[in-house]
């Protein structure tokens, strides 16, 4: 973050994947409230103009949920602040895979390219889920960044029997024994997304 010049918001890297993790399966909605009001604050409070952050692509947990409490946020921010905060977000597992046209898109040069892959590379804890990237859609596809409209109607996606991959994952682990318990959407992240009062995140695609 250092090295891009940008400056850490209050609720930048507070929790641990872990306790993520174990606060969305007690769907502590306390917790998540909180950090709802935190963020929005920020936002009213530096007079943001322009958020961009994950799209939703039912793939990583933490990704959709934090992305609900996004939404959610800005929702309050813009009540309080009598205007639209423009929201853009971007693919970080599908590569291309959408029918949305972009509304802005970066090609990075060598240099930028080069720094964006050796910054990924040095990530261990998401080296699969990278490669997997790499190999589904290949190294040049991650040279153009693009940047879409944030369609909040956009349904939850689904994979198989109405299952996000990430519900899919955990159930394989648990099933294995790695796990004790698998984050499921219904059961989890819903709550936490009606009480924080998340846009259209409780509605899940067949």
């Amino acid at each position: 973050m250092n090295q891009t010049g940008s400056t850490c918001g209050g609720i930048f890297g507070e929790l641990s994947d872990r306790s993520l993790y174990q606060r969305t399966l007690d769907v502590d909605v306390d917790y998540f409230e909180g950090l709802t009001h935190r963020l929005a604050t920020s936002l009213i409070e530096n007079e943001i103009e322009l958020v961009v952050g994950d799209a939703e692509e039912g793939d990583v947990m933490a990704h959709d949920l934090w992305r609900g409490i996004r939404l959610a946020a800005i929702d309050r921010a813009e009540q309080a602040l009598g205007r639209e905060i423009k929201q853009w977000e971007f693919n970080l597992s599908r590569g291309d895979g959408t029918d949305r046209l972009p509304i802005e898109c970066i090609r990075l040069n060598e240099e930028q390219f080069d720094r964006k892959m050796a910054i990924v590379r040095q990530y261990d804890e998401v080296r699969p889920f990278v490669e997997e990237a790499i190999e589904q859609f290949g190294w040049e596809s991650h040279r153009v960044e693009k940047l879409y409209l944030v369609d909040r109607d956009q349904p939850i996606h689904a994979h198989q029997n109405g299952m996000t991959k990430y519900e899919l994952h955990g159930l394989s682990e648990v099933q294995k024994g790695t796990y004790r318990d698998a984050i499921r959407f219904q059961e989890h992240l819903a709550p936490i997304f009606a009480h924080v009062g998340a846009p259209l995140m409780n509605k899940q695609a067949e």
